[in-house]
């Protein structure tokens, strides 16, 4: 058996796996800490447009950050995740001449991909409070933890990244959808 064979198959496992763990290519990142979803947040499917009734999107362009009629999440802007599936696209079709790095490739892409396509969220009835302190948003659930507070986008802290009128505009919308669940 032709080891060499494979390595082109192993590198494409490994950059893969990279770019899903935090490789920087092209200025797009999707490197995320995904441990922001303590209760009462949970990890949930992403929020298609129809689904959003209020949205901001941080200063860099990477990260919304939105109200439904029943919660507030955190997700990957439209522009972000097309970016990232851009190039997954074409990392696909970079080895479509090779059977086998074509089934790894499309299984490694797949999971990116299913990992991507979702959100960290919070049951707005669980949300007691947001406020806009030191340059971040503050989302504190009913029991007096914070919610939110560690998720991480390329090494940057997400509830920093939301400029101060944007922030106050979130605030302004959640306290009405606060208002309206009561």
């Amino acid at each position: 058996m032709n080891v060499s064979r494979f390595i082109p198959v192993l590198t494409l496992a490994l950059t893969l796996s990279a770019t899903a763990a935090g490789a920087r290519e092209h200025g797009t990142s999707v490197s995320m800490n995904s441990s922001c979803c303590d209760e009462p947040s949970r990890w949930a499917d992403r929020h298609e447009p129809q689904d959003r009734r209020f949205e901001v999107i941080t200063e860099n362009g990477k990260t919304s950050l939105l109200l439904t009629r029943d919660v507030v999440a955190l997700q990957l802007s439209d522009r972000t995740l097309h970016k990232i599936d851009r190039e997954l696209r074409g990392k696909e079709r970079a080895h479509r001449d090779q059977p086998f790095a074509d089934v790894i490739a499309g299984a490694v892409i797949g999971s990116v991909r299913a990992l991507l396509d979702h959100s960290a969220e919070c049951d707005l009835r669980e949300v007691r409070s947001v406020d806009y302190r030191g340059g971040r948003l503050v989302f504190i659930a009913n029991d007096g933890s914070r919610l939110f507070d560690r998720l991480e986008l390329d090494d940057d802290r997400v509830l920093e990244g939301f400029s101060q009128r944007d922030a106050a505009s979130f605030i302004r919308e959640f306290r009405l959808a606060k208002s309206r669940l009561r």
